[in-house]
């Protein structure tokens, strides 16, 4: 079972990633995440309904409208971000998302940080240092416009994190899973104009693909819950980050982002082996 969730987990991780910016590369973003999280939180009514547990208090729903509001902006972000930059490069850059979570978790949780959190840190810009450098640009890729949505995103990431760890003190995770994806879908409807056609000619046009994404994104969240509740989280969270390193080879054979591709590998085995330490 550790290994089909395993299989589950990273290859639905990878599939979603790259179906997901196959679509968006010809759409715009806010009607993908609108539909997007939709159908997962559908999707997810069937995990949900054996473990609906939650603490009715308004520091709950609190918790849950702040959970929900960041999620919307993160999904966001999170399309815009998959738009304009490639797979190869977003995935181990996304990744820095580790370096604000651990500053958010000190300042705002109190955690304990160690010396093997600073090297880690270390190891991970490096990592990412590696994947902006560009010899004839000063700044590497930052004038990047896809590299910048990625960086801001990984900031919201960062405070998502933060905002599910208080969050599940009221609710248990099958039930809050089901709500986070659903939560953000109702959010970012109340912000689209009822004239928008944009959200039917994008099901029209991607359905299958956009079922797809959903389903797999719903399927890659599950089984990662039930790797944690099957082996320490100091095994699971490595295992997980041969995702990123197979979403890289992914970009580059099924996009042709074949630009650098020394230069991308070597930075997102950086990236991922300060991201396992982070979390011996």
């Amino acid at each position: 079972m550790i290994l089909i969730f395993l299989v589950l987990a990273i290859l639905g991780s990878v599939s979603a990633n790259l179906i997901e910016r196959y679509v968006l590369k010809s759409h715009s973003a806010h009607p993908f995440t609108v539909l997007k999280n939709l159908l997962c939180g559908i999707l997810f009514i069937p995990i949900a309904f054996f473990n609906i547990s939650f603490q009715n208090t308004t520091e709950a729903i609190v918790a849950l409208i702040m959970a929900g509001i960041l999620w919307a902006v993160a999904g966001i972000l999170s399309s815009v971000s998959t738009k304009n930059t490639h797979v190869s490069i977003r995935a181990p850059l996304g990744q820095s998302r580790l370096l604000w979570n651990l500053l958010f978790s000190a300042v705002i949780l109190k955690e304990t940080v160690t010396l093997n959190h600073f090297i880690a840190v270390l190891i991970i810009f490096i990592g990412i240092t590696v994947l902006l450098w560009h010899p004839e640009r000063k700044f590497g890729s930052l004038k990047d416009i896809g590299v910048r949505w990625t960086l801001i995103y990984a900031v919201v990431v960062g405070l998502t994190a933060i905002a599910d760890r208080y969050a599940l003190r009221f609710f248990s995770p099958e039930f809050y899973g089901f709500l986070a994806f659903l939560m953000p879908a109702a959010i970012l409807s109340f912000f689209t104009p009822k004239s928008d056609d944009n959200i039917k000619h994008l099901w029209k046009v991607n359905k299958w693909k956009i079922i797809s994404v959903s389903a797999l994104s719903v399927i890659t969240y599950y089984a990662t819950l039930r790797l944690y509740l099957l082996l320490p989280i100091s095994v699971v969270y490595p295992l997980l980050q041969l995702s990123t390193l197979l979403t890289v080879f992914g970009g580059i054979f099924f996009f042709k982002e074949k630009e650098n591709i020394a230069q991308k590998i070597i930075a997102a085995i950086l990236v991922i082996s300060g991201a396992i330490l982070l979390k011996v």
